[in-house]
């Protein structure tokens, strides 16, 4: 890796130059699918295979690999405490060096490195890069954020979404905040490194479990499979509507309400207080406050970091040394946004969240996309710089690097 990136500064441009996907959602691609079996561990009736407006995403779209990193500490984040530092930080830190770097590598593909490692690990990096890679393309063109995993939906004793679990597998994700529409995302995403019939495979059993997930009354939410192949070559993501009865919720308010508190309960795992989030959910759940009496895992951030925005971050860090540079991760939230959902401020988690993005956006530089802003800086005198990745909900990813 060191040959392939001798100084900090292509270290970090491998990291924000952004790299060729192609999309699929052709009509093509849906008869396809359409005409495959169903699994045969599969008892029910799957979704009918629908191509996406041809408006919805482009048939070649950028992304940053930083990017995609955010997106894969969002999508991977721990719902255990001891299993925090084996989830979405140090995601991150196995997955640096998973793409090209090469300035001259237009596409975004698999590096000599990650094609090497054991099949274990292949299959692990594909499942959690096609995570990533989902909800960058559920934020940045279906216009819905804060993924909350459909297990948390389904662990909720209060069954505020109305929801119940029809067979033995669900989806992945249900976005907190709704697209502009007010419609509510739904999204199973898959990962493959073993070429595109596989996951046009991957995607008829993605048609499977959507139907898992029973809703009860309006509105109805978007529902949507998406399977990333990734090679040696390039990066193609398959994206395909699951047709079917509309599914609903119960009362668009509580829903909406719940749905909302989920999103709060995420962010503050994010920055790394799952005790306090799991007592947030317990006080939601019973409705009445928890005095803390049984709860697991910290109550505040384990780390605080000033950030290249100069609004100070809390969250969760983690390091490593590849050769002769030394990488530190972190993941978090701004300190003010924090305290506000200590408190259950929203208004002022929005407009904390909104600060550290608004300065984020002050200091990026080139071409942008919608989402996340991505800024980078370097020093040429210690051989450090530093590469931060911020989202439009507050979270945050920095990534710096330094040479020995």
């Amino acid at each position: 890796m060191i040959a392939l990136m001798p100084s900090t500064q292509q270290w970090l441009d491998a990291l924000i130059v952004p790299r060729r996907v192609r999309v699929d959602s052709s009509v093509g691609l849906a008869k396809k699918v359409a005409g495959m079996g169903v699994s045969k561990s599969f008892k029910g009736t799957p979704k009918k295979a629908v191509a996406l407006p041809s408006d919805t995403f482009p048939n070649r779209v950028h992304v940053r690999p930083a990017e995609l990193l955010y997106y894969v500490a969002k999508a991977t984040l721990p719902q255990i405490e001891n299993l925090c530092d084996l989830s979405s930080t140090s995601a991150l830190l196995r997955y640096i060096w998973a793409f090209e770097p090469k300035p001259s590598v237009h596409n975004l593909k698999l590096s000599k490195e990650a094609l090497g490692i054991d099949f274990h690990q292949k299959m692990v990096m594909s499942d959690e890069i096609g995570c990533g890679m989902g909800c960058l393309f559920v934020e940045r063109y279906l216009r819905a954020c804060n993924p909350v995993p459909i297990s948390m939906a389904l662990a909720d004793s209060a069954n505020a979404f109305g929801i119940s679990k029809k067979y033995s597998t669900s989806p992945d994700f249900i976005f907190a905040e709704p697209r502009p529409d007010g419609r509510y995302v739904v999204l199973e995403c898959k990962g493959s490194r073993s070429g595109r019939a596989n996951s046009e495979r991957q995607l008829r059993r993605g048609l499977e479990q959507v139907p898992s997930i029973v809703f009860s009354s309006p509105p109805a939410p978007l529902a949507v499979v998406m399977a990333t192949s990734l090679s040696k070559e390039r990066t193609e993501v398959l994206v395909l509507d699951p047709e079917g009865r509309p599914t609903h919720v119960r009362d668009r308010t509580e829903f909406a309400t719940t749905v909302s508190a989920l999103g709060r309960e995420s962010l503050i795992r994010f920055a790394g207080a799952i005790g306090l989030a799991r007592r947030k959910a317990r006080e939601r759940e019973s409705k009445q406050p928890d005095f803390g009496l049984e709860f697991e895992g910290p109550l505040s951030p384990p780390a605080e970091k000033p950030s290249p925005m100069g609004i100070p971050l809390v969250g969760f860090r983690q390091s490593a040394q590849i050769g002769d540079v030394r990488v530190e991760l972190f993941r978090g939230i701004s300190t003010a946004q924090f305290r506000a959902l200590e408190t259950d401020d929203i208004e002022r988690s929005r407009a904390a969240a909104n600060q550290l993005f608004g300065a984020a956006s002050a200091l990026r530089r080139g071409e942008e996309f919608p989402g996340p802003v991505v800024v980078a800086r370097g020093s040429g005198e210690r051989e450090q710089g530093i590469v931060s990745v911020v989202g439009p909900d507050g979270t945050a990813v920095l990534i710096e690097a330094s040479s020995e």
